[in-house]
């Protein structure tokens, strides 16, 4: 039960972000489309291209949090296990690029990386900066247990 209520929220995770960063597409151009016009275009109607758009931004979540499974593999160190993390979650980013038509050449592709690894980046320095504070907590209260 516990694995399917993890798979949810991480497909309504991916479904809010996908969301969001639609409608903040939007703003930006001044005008609202529930996608890409040229992928809606490929579709039989706007409906199925939402659909389709909406399963891809869920397994946009569900890949994250499969992705995040990496890092419990203690036999690799951190630097690989988050290269490995930062390619699966990074190739999902570009098939679905390529699908929803976000890359309209390879300016954008390149553009696109660039922002997405900053957002990685910035991420990943804030849980690890977090997991970091964590860690030096219970060393602390370790430390004084062991002083008493």
């Amino acid at each position: 039960m516990k694995t399917f209520k993890n798979f949810i929220n991480s497909c309504l995770i991916g479904i809010g972000i996908g969301n969001s960063i639609n409608l903040l597409f939007c703003i930006l151009a001044g005008t609202y489309s529930p996608g890409v016009p040229s992928y809606i275009a490929t579709q039989n109607s706007v409906l199925s291209a939402v659909t389709k758009e909406t399963i891809l931004y869920a397994l946009f979540g569900v890949v994250s949090v499969i992705a995040g499974y990496i890092y419990r593999n203690e036999k690799f160190s951190l630097l690989l296990r988050t290269i490995l993390n930062l390619s699966v979650i990074f190739c999902y980013f570009i098939f679905t690029g390529y699908t929803l038509h976000w890359f309209i050449n390879m300016a954008t592709v390149i553009a696109s990386s660039f922002l997405f690894f900053a957002i990685y980046i910035i991420i990943w320095i804030s849980i690890y900066r977090e997991i970091k504070k964590d860690v030096e907590l219970l060393n602390k209260k370790l430390n004084e247990k062991n002083l008493n």
